[in-house]
């Protein structure tokens, strides 16, 4: 069982990478990406499974990137940022 706080707070992303290397969550949850506004870099977070069931497109500081995670599954996302991704 999963608390509503664990899986409805936005998972921060910077240029070192994600706040968070591990969530679970049922199906249908959205997750929340937000990119830090005191960061200054432009990135993208993607699915990088053979489903690639999201990819925020890039953002910048302060923007966010939302996804309804409407499948069951496991999900490696990659940051990519100045040509260099960090999985997470």
């Amino acid at each position: 069982m999963y608390s509503r706080a664990f899986w409805t707070c936005p998972i921060n992303v910077s240029s070192s990478g994600f706040n968070r290397a591990d969530i679970g969550a049922p199906i249908g949850t959205p997750l929340h990406w937000k990119w830090l506004p005191q960061d200054g870099v432009t990135s993208t977070v993607r699915d990088t499974s053979a489903a690639h069931v999201y990819d925020s497109g890039e953002r910048g500081p302060g923007s966010a990137y939302t996804q309804d995670m409407n499948f069951a599954g496991t999900w490696v996302s990659e940051e990519t940022y100045a040509g260099s991704p960090t999985a997470s």
